[in-house]
């Protein structure tokens, strides 16, 4: 409806949320700023709408730390953020790493770029702290289908069927990817139990 909305992060008392405020005359004045329903730590965030009109957030969606950062997808401009995956989702702790700053566009192809900050901690490295930027790229389905996913593929009743005619059911959310064989239908391997930290 041309209602412009700022999203902020906020270093003040909880909750620890982004903050929010809406201008509807372009910008010229704006709302009182609230907290959202969006959790964050007090670090950056990012969200930008698709060329389909969906919004896309990337950020920290945690109240404390930063060992953990997801994007979500909302398909009613920001009033609820219907899925979530994680790009890095470390336990809490001293050997989590800590994963902030991004940034993100949309390529011709539909696709989507995520560059972070990536700062894993020093017992990795024998001591030296490890720091890059990190790039990943996705597109809207891989997030829809994420781990962590409130999609709901596939139904109870689909599974149920499968398990009438033992069907076995190995799903891309719980392995990331997977590899199958043709001489060999009954096996399959999964990457989430192999690499465990890149397929959070």
């Amino acid at each position: 409806d041309g209602t412009l909305v700022a999203l902020m992060r906020d270093n003040g008392p909880p909750p620890f949320r982004l903050l929010q405020s809406e201008s509807r005359d372009n910008g010229t004045t704006w709302s009182a700023v609230q907290d959202s329903e969006i959790f964050n730590p007090g670090s950056g965030a990012e969200v930008i709408a698709l060329a389909n009109g969906h919004w896309v957030l990337v950020g920290n969606d945690t109240e404390v730390g930063r060992h953990r950062l997801t994007v979500q997808i909302s398909e009613d401009e920001g009033r609820t953020w219907r899925w979530r995956r994680a790009l890095e989702d470390d336990p809490p702790g001293p050997t989590a790493g800590r994963y902030h700053y991004p940034s993100m566009i949309q390529a011709r192809d539909g696709s989507l770029h995520v560059t972070y900050s990536h700062h894993r901690p020093p017992a990795e490295k024998g001591g030296e702290p490890a720091k890059t930027i990190r790039h990943a790229r996705f597109d809207e389905a891989w997030v829809q289908a994420g781990w962590r996913n409130r999609y709901g593929h596939p139904a109870p009743e689909v599974l149920a069927r499968y398990a009438e005619r033992n069907i076995v059911v190995r799903d891309s959310p719980h392995c990331g990817a997977m590899d199958w064989h043709s001489d060999a239908p009954s096996g399959g391997g999964c990457e989430r139990a192999r690499a465990m930290h890149y397929w959070s």
